[in-house]
């Protein structure tokens, strides 16, 4: 009897499929399940992962599970399986102009059995427990970490104590132009405003990291100025101040206000970055007459366009 892992990755190989093929955007998840009994594997996925992969692979459920260990009474939980990242998303851009993210996840261990705790791409941290503080019976915080496990790469709470694990949730995701996916003009407006946005955020931010730095007004080493810890507090709506040799150490720091504000900055950009790269994905196609124009339904040309999105990050202290 062949194992369910080995048969996905046995049929996938065949098809030349890559792993985020048979799953898009999961393919820590797809790696997990081929790596079955492996430390950091899944040896038992959920039903409902069986099914879209089995969809993705042009076969039926069935099919995919015949002949194989799979036990439905058996689901395995992915506890304690992911090492998520804060800072880097992946931004998809359909033309109903629904914006759907999800957060780049890894698996929390290679196939030696290390504990993956940076981003290979960016060197940032990875999470794989809520490090918010946790609640007792009463409902009130306490200094104690929550410590829940990241469960789901899509997660976007602690299951535990309901704490975003992310710096943004996304609530007040942009209703884009609804021509921009057809209509060269509304394209170019959308993705001028996001690559304007981008610029404006990327010049603050570097005017911040100078001032902490070196102070204008009183030229001192790093974090040394008075001047310069005040204004950065300022900056990022802290009341006693922040300290500039902490605040140049990024996501690195041992100040965890710093940890979260460049957490916030990254995540912004990687957000923004991800949008814009949609927008001119629409744009090729424009260009190259791939879309064409719904029949015309109405007055009701534009929607609410991208400023709910931008008003948002406008009103967090960078």
């Amino acid at each position: 009897m062949e194992k369910i892992g080995e048969k996905i990755k046995r049929i996938r190989k065949a098809n030349g499929w890559s792993q985020d093929a048979v799953l898009p955007n999961h393919q820590s998840l797809v790696s997990q399940i081929e790596k079955g009994s492996g430390k950091g594997g899944i040896m038992n996925p959920g039903r409902g992962t069986l099914e879209k992969i089995a969809k993705n692979m042009e076969m039926s459920i069935n099919e995919l599970i015949e002949d194989t260990d799979w036990d439905p009474t058996k689901e395995t939980s992915s506890t304690n399986e992911y090492a998520f990242s804060r800072t880097e998303a992946t931004v998809s851009l359909d033309e109903s102009g629904e914006i759907k993210i999800l957060m780049k996840a890894y698996p929390l261990y290679n196939d030696k059995g290390e504990e993956n705790k940076y981003s290979p791409e960016t060197g940032a941290r990875l999470y794989s427990k809520c490090e918010h503080k946790k609640r007792n019976e009463d409902g009130k915080m306490t200094e104690e970490p929550c410590g829940r496990s990241i469960e789901s790469p899509t997660q976007r709470s602690c299951m535990a104590c309901g704490y975003p694990l992310l710096p943004f949730i996304g609530e007040n995701l942009p209703k884009l132009k609804t021509d921009f996916w057809y209509s060269l003009d509304a394209n170019t407006e959308e993705i001028d405003r996001v690559s304007l946005w981008i610029e404006n955020r990327r010049n603050e931010w570097s005017e911040a990291h100078e001032l902490a730095r070196y102070s204008p007004k009183e030229g001192g080493a790093p974090g040394s100025s008075m001047h310069a810890y005040f204004e950065l507090g300022d900056r990022f709506g802290l009341e006693d101040g922040l300290d500039g040799s902490e605040f140049v150490k990024g996501q690195f720091s041992n100040d965890s206000r710093v940890v979260q504000v460049w957490d916030r900055h990254e995540y912004t950009l990687s957000v923004l970055t991800g949008l814009l790269y949609e927008l001119k994905r629409w744009n090729a196609k424009i260009v190259s007459e791939e879309v064409e124009p719904p029949p015309v339904k109405g007055n009701d040309k534009d929607g609410p366009d991208i400023a709910g999105l931008l008003k948002s990050f406008e009103d967090e202290p960078f």
